[in-house]
């Protein structure tokens, strides 16, 4: 159970750690934020119909959250091509 009382799920495992990362990515090493985005990049690119609840928690429960952030906005020069598609339709570069 997480601090919320609900079971851990691949969506509440990327949210929870969306808000971890949303408080310490901007100061994350970039070697790690490079593998960190290098592993998301081939989640997204193994499930191309969006069948797999890990990619898709992935992208709705972590890329959706950090957009508009300063996190996020560090985090774009790490993206794949993938990645950074799902993620452009939730941020607006500033």
């Amino acid at each position: 159970m997480n601090r919320n009382g609900d079971d851990f799920t691949a969506h509440g495992v990327c949210a929870e750690f969306s808000h971890f990362y949303i408080e310490r990515g901007a100061t994350a090493d970039p070697g790690a934020l490079g593998n960190l985005f290098q592993v998301i990049e081939e989640q997204i690119v193994a499930d191309p119909n969006d069948q797999d609840p890990v990619a898709n928690a992935v992208c709705t429960c972590f890329l959706e959250n950090i957009a508009q952030l300063p996190a996020g906005e560090r985090s774009i020069q790490f993206m794949g091509p993938e990645s950074r598609k799902f993620f452009a339709h939730w941020h607006v570069e500033r």
